[in-house]
């Protein structure tokens, strides 16, 4: 999954990335930013910390040093006790990072958002315990305030028939987004295209100047927060 946002990154001109993850409780890895290097920089030391890490056994044989580094990673996304994969929750939460995302439907569409704005949800779409939002109304939420979340399944190959994949796969595409599993042939430089298809109609139908955050751009339309869950965290306290 981390190297799935690396490729998006590469593919990037401006626009500017957020990395929210969650488990019970969610935690901002880095705000919404349009420095590369600095992106850069969290998804390597992400995927240095969790390299080759997908199995409690993998977890059995760590050294200290590293088990400590995976914790260090994941902490304030277990504050919830007796929960994990709050999904919905998750998605409200990165949702929160973007301009103009509204809690309820009272302020829906007051704003004329000026940016495009996507998520991509990295997860398996299983839930354990009682979450404040299901995936479904998170989405609902989130498309209140025309931000398109696009899916990504995190889960192993084998699950990819699996009912909760497939309630993944209906409510994202019932909700506009794009949904990626590693087997159904779609890929991240079509969800990049896709992503920038929303970014230049929003661009095209936007009567308002934007502000731009750098020199020689001449306008910032998309905004993109990326989660993933990660199993690891209920995992670490067996």
């Amino acid at each position: 999954v981390i190297d799935t946002y690396g490729k998006m990154l590469d593919n990037f001109k401006g626009e500017r990335i957020g990395l929210s993850i969650f488990n019970s409780t969610s935690r901002t890895v880095f705000p919404l930013t349009d420095d590369y290097d600095l992106v850069s920089r969290q998804l390597k030391k992400a995927a240095s910390i969790l390299k080759g890490v997908e199995t409690q056994d993998d977890i059995d044989k760590m050294k200290d040093s590293d088990y400590q580094a995976i914790s260090d990673w994941l902490e304030g996304t277990q504050n919830r006790k007796e929960s994990t994969s709050l999904i919905g929750d998750g998605v409200v939460s990165c949702a929160a990072m973007l301009p103009g995302f509204a809690y309820g439907s009272a302020d829906a569409g007051s704003t004329a958002r000026q940016r495009a704005a996507s998520i991509v949800l990295a997860t398996d779409n299983v839930v354990s315990g009682k979450p404040t939002y299901t995936l479904k109304e998170a989405l609902d939420l989130t498309r209140q305030s025309h931000i398109t979340v696009d899916g990504l399944f995190s889960g192993p190959k084998e699950s990819e028939s699996e009912k909760t994949t497939k309630d993944f796969k209906s409510e994202i595409e019932a909700h506009g987004g794009i949904f990626l599993t590693q087997s159904n042939g779609r890929s991240v430089s079509e969800l990049v295209r896709e992503i920038e298809s929303r970014r230049n109609h929003e661009s095209e139908s936007s009567n308002k100047a934007a502000m731009v955050d750098a020199p020689g751009w001449w306008t910032l339309a998309l905004a993109l927060a990326v989660m993933v869950w990660l199993a690891l965290a209920w995992r670490l306290r067996r």
